[in-house]
């Protein structure tokens, strides 16, 4: 499989911004069902799809899209979870950071992870999760959009495919 490079990215992946409601906290599920109707409008299936937040202040300026091995990442039922039991998704996530941005990953290009290892030691809060000995557990692609996915997640042709190889939208939240 031929990897798709940063260039290429910046031509396929669609750039959007979404501004909620002032009174709209990212943890309600207000938040969620306006972010939803907005990616439809934007021609987006969310069952279709799982959702990362991050800081996305370097691909602003023009930085290339980091290709990472693994994300962190939710689809519709996983985010409605996170909800109800008070645990973070990927929109308060993203507001941690700079220049809150949601990525849109393809779910059919990846797979969650069933066990791996964890490289780096977790006292740099600001540090990303890196994971090693990665086994797959499941493709998404064989998930119907009622179960939950809430995992560490690879490309399905990992390792040989980073989970950037599916972004197909960057959605920078505006306050």
């Amino acid at each position: 499989m031929e990897r798709v490079g940063s260039e290429s990215l910046k031509h396929r992946v669609r750039k959007m911004h979404f501004k909620p409601e002032g009174y709209v906290s990212s943890g309600d599920i207000e938040f969620l069902t306006s972010f939803l109707e907005k990616i439809r409008a934007w021609g987006f299936e969310p069952d279709d799809l799982v959702f990362s937040g991050f800081d996305g202040a370097s691909i602003l300026r023009g930085e290339p899209i980091p290709q990472h091995p693994s994300i962190y990442a939710m689809n519709e039922a996983g985010w409605r979870m996170a909800i109800k039991g008070l645990e973070a998704n990927p929109a308060e996530y993203a507001e941690g950071w700079e220049t809150p941005c949601i990525g849109l990953y393809d779910k059919s290009q990846l797979a969650e992870v069933y066990s791996a290892d964890f490289l780096n030691d977790f006292d740099d809060m600001d540090s990303r999760v890196e994971l090693g000995n990665v086994s797959i557990s499941q493709y998404l692609a064989d998930l119907g959009p009622e179960v939950p996915v809430e995992e560490a997640l690879v490309h399905k042709n990992y390792p040989e495919g980073s989970p950037i190889d599916a972004l197909v939208g960057l959605v920078y939240i505006d306050k």
